[in-house]
């Protein structure tokens, strides 16, 4: 599922040839948001993956120091943004299509069932999943709305020598 929330987006080449290296520089802008997002959660919490309550686990995976960092999901974040950015921009490009609230549904379901696999594996717990899912979802909805010509709100990625982030800033 990780593979396919990922790669949905090249199918996106077929909408707009000539604006699809736009959409991947917006592609890699979510990537890098959705993940700078998860490591930071998962530094700040250090919380447990399931398996390490388990028999079954191995000493050495309990051990491991990716052990204590289960919260939130970075795959379940990553699925939930390749699945929402790629419904997003059909969206975008097609307003009105009938066959729009399928895409959806199934960015939703895709996200959902990866999700799903990785409570099901022992990886993590559901909230741990819901919550990446949500976060890969809002950071994919929000870098395409944003950058939108019609909203009045500019987003910039900056670094200096002493910070790298994310600008946003209000146009009058």
């Amino acid at each position: 599922m990780l593979g396919a929330g990922l790669l949905l987006p090249g199918s996106l080449f077929y909408l707009d040839r000539t604006g699809f290296g736009t959409l991947l520089v917006l592609y890699a802008e979510t990537l890098a948001l959705t993940n700078g997002g998860t490591l930071f959660a998962k530094g700040v919490s250090s919380r447990y993956r399931p398996y390490v309550y388990s028999d079954r686990a191995p000493l050495e995976e309990k051990l491991s120091g990716d052990s204590k960092r289960s919260f939130f999901s970075s795959h379940a974040a990553n699925i939930a943004a390749g699945f929402f950015f790629s419904a997003k921009v059909y969206s975008d490009y097609n307003p009105g299509s009938r066959i729009t609230p399928y895409i959806w549904a199934a960015a939703i379901g895709g996200s959902l069932a990866g999700s799903s696999l990785r409570v099901e594996a022992g990886r993590h717990f559901p909230s741990d999943v819901a919550a990446g899912a949500v976060w890969g979802g809002i950071v994919s909805y929000s870098v395409l709305h944003f950058h939108k010509k019609n909203t009045n709100i500019l987003v910039m990625p900056f670094s200096d020598n002493r910070q790298t982030g994310v600008l946003f800033v209000k146009q009058y």
